[in-house]
């Protein structure tokens, strides 16, 4: 076998009220504080335990939380929510899946955690006939981290996210205004 091959020990698992702490303190370890300013100004307003049970009851009817492992090793999570695009009738909403969190512990970071979590949730909205595109916030370049920053950015290119001026999915205050996050939309090919 040569150097250039390379074996997958990655694996994405759903989350359940059994081990929601697990995401919980995955994503307090790994995940930039703008976020947090992120999912406040689209209706969570902390990231306690409380909110962790929530996120979990809201996204299994969606399978809108996931946990990361490598090498059966829990590293990695992601929690999305759906939020209603337009105001129609329910019959013909559409909805956004938006990122709240995604975060992999920065020893596991590059090795396809982060890409597994996140074709996890794709496949997850686009078996969602109404819904119609995944976004996600990402902290722009004047904060955090640059060089994690950009390798995220780098992912969420290849997996087909481009860059928007703000989330259609969500009303987010003032983000807009003072810069802190880029948003990236991957549109659901139907």
């Amino acid at each position: 076998m040569n150097g250039s091959s390379r074996i997958s020990f990655v694996r994405v698992d759903d989350v359940t009220h059994n081990n929601t702490r697990q995401l919980k303190t995955i994503l307090e370890k790994s995940v930039v504080d703008s976020y947090q300013k992120y999912a406040e100004d689209i209706g969570v307003t902390e990231h306690s335990s409380a909110f962790y049970t929530q996120a979990v009851a809201d996204a299994s009817a969606h399978d809108l939380a996931k946990l990361g492992y490598f090498s059966d090793v829990c590293v990695g999570g992601i929690v999305a929510t759906r939020k209603a695009l337009t105001e129609v009738s329910p019959k013909d909403v559409k909805y956004a899946v938006c990122i709240l969190g995604l975060g992999v512990l920065k020893s596991y970071r590059r090795y396809g955690v982060a890409r597994a979590l996140l074709e996890s949730i794709a496949v997850q909205a686009a078996g969602d006939k109404k819904s119609v595109e995944v976004d996600i916030a990402v902290p722009a370049l004047t904060s955090g981290d640059v060089e994690e920053r950009n390798a995220l950015v780098e992912l969420l290119s290849g997996l087909g996210y481009a860059k928007r001026d703000s989330s259609p999915g969500v009303t987010v205050k003032g983000w807009e205004a003072d810069g802190s996050l880029d948003f990236y939309v991957k549109e659901i090919a139907r």
